[in-house]
C-alpha cells in the first residue's frame, strides 16, 4: 500500500479541523416560544399621561389684604381706610411692586387735591387729612367710629347744638354743616346720639328705634311726637325732623308732660 503523500495528509487535516469547527459554531435557530427571544422583543408600556393641573383658585379681598407688606397693609386698613373708594382698593390689590404701589398713592392724593372740589378736599388735602385724623381720634370718638368718620369726609361741622333736654335725650347733637352740594355752599344737619353714657356717638337715621335716643321717662317717645313742641325755620324747605332748630334753654313743658 502506497503510503500517503505529505500534501495529502495536511489536506486531511485541514479539511478535519474545519468539519469540528464548523460543528462547534452551528447551533439550532432559536424558537417563538424560546424565554430569552420573547423577553427581548416585548415592549415596555408607556407610563400614564400626568394628570391635569388643578385650577388655581384666585385669592379672596380678605387674603389679598392680609398678604400685603406691613406699610401697605397699614396705609390701607387704617389710615385711608375712611376714605377710599371701593374700586380703589380692588385695584390696589390687584399690584404687586413698591413703585405701583408708590404710583397709586401719588394718584390717589391727586385725585382729592383738584382745587375744583369743596372742603374739605382741595389743594394740601394730603395734609389737611392727617389733621382731620387727629381731631378725629382726640375729639370725636375715633375714626373708627361715625362721628370720626363724618370729620375725615366733611371736616369739623360748622356748628353743633347739643339740646337742653336732660329728660328727653340720651346725649344729642345736632351737627350743621354748609360747605355740601356741588356748590360748596348747601347746608344739612345730622344727628347724632349716645346711647349710653361716654358711649361713642352714632349717626341717626330712620332705622335707629326710639329707645335707643329718648329716655325711658321722656314724655315724648320719638321725633315725630317732639316735632310738635319745636319751632321750625321756615326759610329752609327740608323734611320737618332736620328743619327743627333747638333752643338752648328749655321751654315750657307741654301740658301732657306737666307733672
Amino acid at each position: 500500500m502506497k503510503a500517503p503523500s505529505r500534501a495529502g495528509l495536511l489536506l486531511a487535516v485541514l479539511l478535519l479541523a474545519a468539519g469540528t469547527g464548523l460543528g462547534q459554531s452551528a447551533s439550532p435557530a432559536p424558537s417563538a416560544s424560546d424565554p430569552a427571544l420573547v423577553q427581548s422583543t416585548q415592549v415596555a408600556p408607556s407610563p400614564p399621561p400626568p394628570a391635569p393641573a388643578k385650577p388655581v383658585k384666585p385669592l379672596s379681598e380678605s387674603e389679598k389684604i392680609k398678604a400685603l407688606p406691613d406699610d401697605e397693609h397699614k396705609w390701607l386698613t387704617e389710615f385711608v381706610a375712611p376714605i377710599i373708594l371701593p374700586e380703589e382698593q380692588k385695584v390696589f390689590l390687584e399690584l404687586s411692586e413698591p413703585y405701583q404701589w408708590e404710583q397709586f398713592k401719588q394718584a390717589f392724593w391727586e385725585r382729592r387735591e383738584q382745587s375744583s372740589l369743596q372742603a374739605p378736599l382741595g389743594p394740601g388735602y394730603r395734609y389737611r387729612y392727617q389733621e382731620l385724623r387727629q381731631l378725629a381720634d382726640e375729639k370725636y370718638d375715633g375714626w373708627r367710629n361715625d362721628a370720626g368718620r363724618m370729620v375725615l369726609r366733611w371736616g369739623e361741622p360748622a356748628e353743633i347744638l347739643q339740646p337742653k333736654c336732660d329728660e328727653t335725650f340720651r346725649d344729642l347733637e345736632v351737627w350743621i354743616y354748609t360747605n355740601m352740594g356741588n356748590s360748596g355752599r348747601t347746608s344739612a344737619r345730622y344727628i347724632f346720639y349716645r346711647p349710653q353714657s361716654l358711649a361713642p356717638r352714632r349717626l341717626w337715621n330712620t332705622t335707629v328705634r326710639n329707645e335707643e335716643v329718648f329716655l325711658p321717662n321722656s314724655c315724648r317717645k320719638s321725633f315725630d311726637d317732639l316735632a310738635k313742641d319745636c319751632r321750625p325755620i321756615a326759610e329752609e324747605r327740608a323734611p320737618r325732623w332736620t328743619s327743627l332748630k333747638f333752643s338752648s334753654r328749655p321751654r315750657s313743658r307741654p301740658k301732657a308732660c306737666r307733672r
